[in-house]
């Protein structure tokens, strides 16, 4: 999946820092929304590989995602 269809920051925010004495506001993206969704997924079946385990999980969110469009 691309950056462009991650579903973007989870919890999208902005930050603030001095830069030359100047106050300078730029996004902070975090985790991505599909991230967000993957770590929150239920739990698939327990005879799995922890690699099918995770990419089960990034199915899901996938899922979840594409239900946004």
């Amino acid at each position: 999946v691309s950056a462009a269809h991650d579903g973007g920051p989870a919890f999208p925010t902005t930050m603030q820092t001095a830069l030359n004495g100047e106050a300078v506001t730029f996004p902070a993206m975090g985790m991505s929304l599909r991230d967000y969704l993957a770590i929150h997924a239920p739990l698939p079946y327990h005879d799995m590989t922890i690699e099918d385990h995770c990419a089960w999980r990034y199915r899901f969110a996938d899922a979840m995602l594409e239900a946004r469009k």
